[in-house]
């Protein structure tokens, strides 16, 4: 439109979506595959069993979980993780009584606090860039806002009533 890009940067930008796009849609086929696997070896009750068996506690498990689910996503990108760790907890957390729209909440909060960990968190370089301040110092300053989001990660994992009130509000729960 303004003629800013060049037959070479359009050819460059494609190429670059174009490896973006094919490294999720592995990780989907991986994940995917994965699924199948685990369906035929029945890994969902062999789960359920060796995580009630840690603990029959909801509360523990939920801790469990969620510690899991912050590593994991300190490392990782949230789509990857939530393709391989939703078929493993959903049936585990259903068991002990959890909702699916508490641990769907749960898990977004956890692999947003995941997005923001200085120097792996795909936030902190954009910010940084945006900025233009040093990812460093972006690093710094968001750390207090990382506790700010465990907090509420612990509070809402804990008292599910925050979570869930609007919708059995709009339901009729």
């Amino acid at each position: 439109m303004y003629r800013e890009l060049s037959l070479s940067d359009v050819y460059r930008i494609c190429v670059r979506m174009g490896s973006s796009t094919a490294a999720i849609m592995l990780t989907i086929a991986g994940a995917t595959l994965l699924g199948f696997v685990a369906t035929a070896e029945q890994m969902g009750p062999k789960l359920i069993q060796l995580f009630l068996s840690m603990s029959d506690n909801p509360h523990i498990l939920l801790f469990i979980i969620n510690v899991a689910l912050l590593l994991l996503g300190c490392v990782m990108e949230p789509v990857p993780i939530i393709l391989l760790t939703v078929s493993v907890f959903f049936p585990v957390l259903t068991k002990i009584g959890m909702d699916p729209i508490h641990l769907g909440v749960v898990m977004t909060l956890n692999l947003m606090i995941g997005l923001l960990t200085p120097f792996v968190g795909l936030n902190v370089f954009v910010t940084s860039a945006i900025s233009r301040v040093p990812v460093i110092k972006v690093a710094r300053d968001s750390l207090i806002f990382i506790m700010a989001l465990i907090a509420v990660l612990l509070l809402i994992s804990y008292v599910p009533e925050l979570v869930l009130w609007l919708p059995n509000t709009v339901m009729g729960k």
